[in-house]
């Protein structure tokens, strides 16, 4: 799980089939001041499933409303709502956080049964355990598919905002639900259009997650088909009358969502089975259920536990300057949760980006202690000259006005001498060094993407590369840019190497030397 860190405002937003949700807040370390918040319809066919498929429409629509609302913010996280995201709990050994990403990227294959090269895989730690005497951790690990996670960072593209973070919703429930519950057994059911989230918990600790390929849908579409009715009618109709009977008993409607129901009772059902006198208190709804009347009934008679809502949330406060009402809270918890301790699913070609530009600022880092020392010993001399030279203007003038003059000279040469020696101090500060900082520059400009630069060194003009790139070719458009770039020549490749990884993907390696030159006149 990445550490994510920000400062200011900030935006956070749920895209599904429905609708769009999008909440601008201020998290400080202590609580989340929420500034304001607003839903819009989803465009037709914009959203499937969590996979966007029009950015340019949502982008716009979405434009629209944070110009509305009043959205400040240039920056942005999502919350990703699918059913198609892969969700597993793991055991592994009590290991140095700093490695665990690497043991759960090694062992991915073994969790997901998907071609794990398309999926990007991230993890949140959830508890720590003891297995025969060996404290062990349990983490969630989570596979959101890549082409998926690239639709968020287009839309955030053409949003023309910086995105800080892409999480989802199972994650985003269960980092807000443990701040909210006691210490007894509690099963939090977060239902989405599409799918829905089980999750079980003892003592604020996530026991068992699971994925539910049924949701709220279910409802709308059979009170579609019995009423003869459009979506926003249907849905409207299930929040404000009372179409669901308080158990299953041959309705239509109501016997629409047994799969749901009935999957939630075998979920609890196998926790109680192998936890003996885990015995679950009470029941929590998020989500889309939350505004269907005689929802929580059926489920209460059902599943024979009370049934209530998640409405006050601790540590988040509501903005008395926007006026944004905390009973409105509940509709955006997700949006919320994302805000806490989010995952990070960043797809390869951007984090190398991100890679390279961390590179790159440690160059200027060091080039810029670099300058700042050798301005010191710049500006000494040329100041020290700049006041010789006034001492010798004033010695001549001495000299031309009085006729015993031979002190006078003897000051003057001695003056003089002085000045030589300043002005021979400083030419030897100026060297091919002096410009480093905007090669890099054009460098960090001119790099193609797939090239990946792992170390570089400089000796007075004479440059050294070390890098990594997709493809020989690659490595040739490097040197015609290099070669664009002025100061730059005698660009050498002494070594080239085509290797395959663990995925057979082909890369090369390649050591690479040119010459750098400060162009501007030394004086």
């Amino acid at each position: 799980m990445s550490g994510i860190k920000y400062k200011g405002k900030l935006i956070s937003a749920v895209l599904n089939n429905e609708f769009i949700k999008m909440m601008e807040v201020t998290k400080t370390s202590k609580q989340i001041i929420v500034h304001r918040a607003v839903t819009i319809p989803t465009p037709k066919g914009c959203v499937n499933d969590g996979v966007l498929n029009d950015c340019d429409e949502l982008a716009l629509r979405m434009k629209e409303a944070f110009k509305e609302k009043g959205f400040t913010s240039n920056n942005i996280c999502f919350s990703v709502s699918s059913t198609k995201i892969a969700t597993k709990e793991v055991v592994i050994p009590n290991i140095n956080p700093k490695k665990i990403a690497k043991l759960v990227e090694t062992n991915a294959p073994d969790y997901f049964p998907v071609n794990i090269n398309d999926h990007i895989v991230e993890y949140s730690v959830i508890d720590k355990i003891n297995e025969d005497g060996n404290d062990k951790l349990k983490i969630m690990v989570a596979a959101l598919n890549d082409e998926t996670a690239k639709s968020y960072y287009e839309l955030a593209s053409k949003l023309g905002m910086n995105l800080l973070y892409l999480d989802y919703t199972g994650n985003s429930a269960y980092q807000l639900v443990r701040h909210q519950l006691d210490d007894n057994v509690n099963l939090v059911v977060e239902i989405e259009n599409d799918g829905s989230v089980v999750n079980i918990f003892k003592n604020n600790v996530l026991k068992l997650q699971r994925m539910v390929p049924y949701g709220k849908s279910l409802l709308v579409d059979a009170v579609m088909s019995e009423y003869k009715l459009d979506y926003r009618a249907a849905l409207t109709k299930l929040q404000n009358e009372e179409v669901l009977h308080t158990e299953f008993d041959g309705d239509e409607v109501t016997e629409s969502i047994r799969y749901l129901i009935g999957n939630i009772n075998r979920i609890m059902d196998y926790y109680t089975s192998r936890n003996k006198g885990d015995e679950i208190a009470r029941a929590y709804v998020l989500g889309n259920a939350t505004t269907i009347k005689g929802f929580n009934e059926l489920l209460s008679n059902e599943i024979r536990k009370e049934v209530t809502n998640i409405i006050d949330l601790n540590n988040v406060v509501c903005d008395k300057k926007t006026g944004f009402e905390k009973r409105r809270l509940h509709s955006y918890l997700n949006n919320v949760g994302a805000l806490i301790e989010p995952v990070n699913f960043i797809p390869e070609e951007f984090s190398n980006k991100e890679t390279n530009k961390e590179s790159f600022r440690t160059y200027k880092l060091l080039l810029m202690g670099a300058i700042f020392v050798s301005l010191v010993f710049i500006v000494y001399p040329i100041l020290r000259g700049f006041f010789l030279e006034k001492t010798i203007d004033d010695l001549n003038t001495q000299i031309k006005n009085k006729k015993e003059i031979v002190n006078v000279v003897n000051d003057y040469y001695d003056a003089k001498d002085a000045y030589l020696d300043a002005v021979s101090f400083k030419s030897l500060t100026v060297n091919n060094n002096d410009k480093l900082g905007d090669l890099i520059t054009s460098l960090e400009e001119k790099i193609p993407v797939d090239v990946n630069i792992e170390s570089m060194s400089n000796l007075n003009g004479n440059v050294s590369i070390s890098g990594k790139a997709s493809s020989k070719e690659s490595v040739a458009k490097l040197i015609k840019q290099l070669n664009s770039i002025k100061g730059v020549s005698n660009v050498v490749v002494p070594s080239i190497q085509e290797s395959k990884d663990s995925t057979d993907t082909t890369y090369v390696t390649f050591n690479l030397t040119f010459s750098f030159a400060n162009t501007e006149d030394k004086e």
